[in-house]
Parts: structure tokens; sequence; C-alpha cells
């Protein structure tokens, strides 16, 4: 059964400037992958990375960057796919004396993010006791995305890509109609558009369907 929920709106995160302590944490973190990857040391520079903020449709602790786009025209690989991630890169938290697993955001093969868990700190891992031997690459492409991709009408470039979960989309089909997710809330629950580019909260048990 659905029921309209009350309309509800998003703020968008505010960016932050890059710190000394970003860069260094980026430069020990792809200091540490395999040689395949060795292409992106050279974008951890404060040219390219201009500024960062949490992605708002993404898990707490997954952090976006926003490129300059020059440096980006410059370093974007055509045989990369548009979006892809390096998981399971394992690196020592000197507290807790486990592991921390991080994932890198890449764009076109660009850095253009990462994950760490929010109870974690810069200075609390340890770059000399790490494991990437079952390092993922993950990458995004599917019929659901281009037809999200032909919805939302976004340039490829365009800085309002990096807040939407676009990558990870499937589709919903029930009564009131098909929803492209935009967003996972976690048990069951959904943000979803329709094919006339409107959002909605989908929440489970029993299911809502909502405006926003």
């Amino acid at each position: 059964m659905f029921n309209f929920l009350k309309r509800k709106k998003y703020k968008l995160p505010e960016s932050s400037k890059i710190e000394e302590k970003d860069i260094l944490f980026l430069k020990s973190l792809v200091s540490i992958l395999p040689s395949d990857y060795s292409f992106l040391k050279q974008q951890v520079n404060y040219d390219f990375i201009v500024s960062k903020r949490p992605m708002i449709l993404q898990q707490e602790g997954n952090i976006s960057f926003a490129l300059d786009e020059k440096l980006f025209n410059k370093f974007k690989k055509k045989s990369f796919p548009e979006s892809s991630e390096i998981n399971n890169i394992k690196v020592k938290n000197k507290k807790t004396k486990l592991m921390n697993i991080i994932s890198i955001h890449l764009l076109n093969g660009t850095i253009w993010g990462y994950y760490l868990d929010p109870s974690t700190s810069f200075s609390d891992l340890n770059f000399e006791e790490f494991d990437t031997s079952n390092i993922e690459f993950k990458q995004y492409n599917n019929d659901d995305k281009l037809k999200l991709e032909e919805i939302i009408l976004l340039e490829k470039q365009s800085p309002i890509r990096k807040f939407l979960d676009i990558e990870n989309t499937f589709k919903i089909e029930i009564d009131e109609g098909n929803f492209y997710v935009i967003k996972d809330l976690g048990d069951g629950n959904y943000l979803g558009i329709d094919k006339d580019g409107a959002v909605y909260g989908l929440i489970h048990d029993p299911y809502q369907k909502g405006l926003h």
C-alpha cells in the first residue's frame, strides 16, 4: 500500500578547502596501491583537487572532490569507465589495531573521492602496515543507469553528479510506475526518480510513496 509523505528538502553540505592533511592522506593512500594505479600519484595536488564535501546521498564517510576542469581533461582516461571504485584497501588503525577498509572513487580514471570510516581520523592510520592483496576494481555500467541518465539530463562533468548515486541505480517496478533508485536508505527504503524527473521516497513495510 502506498501513501504520500510530506515533501522533504535536502540541503547540500558545504564544501571546504583541501588541507595539507588531506593531501598527505591521499598521497599515502595511492602510494600503497599496485603499480597499475600509479597514474593516480600525479593527481594528488592542490591544483587538481580544489575542494571537498560529504556525499549527500551516500553512506557517511564518503567524501567527494571538486576537480579543476582543465586538469580533469588532462588526467581523464578513455580506457576507464565513467564511474568506478578501488575497494578493499586495508590500512592498520593504530588505536584499534584492526584494519580500516578504504575505497577510492574514480571518475573517468581520476580520483574524485574516497570512503573512510567517519570514526577514524587520518592520524589513526599506519600506512606502514597495509594489505592490498585483495583490492577490487569495481565499475558501474548498466541499462538502468543509462535510463536514469536520460531522465536527469546532466552533463558528464556537471558538479551535481557527485551528489547523486547514479552508478548504483536500479529500477523498482510497482503499481504506481517505475522508479530509478538514486539512494539506498537502508532497511528496504529508497529515494527514487520517475520518468518525469520527480523524486520520491519509497518507504517499505508498508511501502509508501512520497513526493520530494
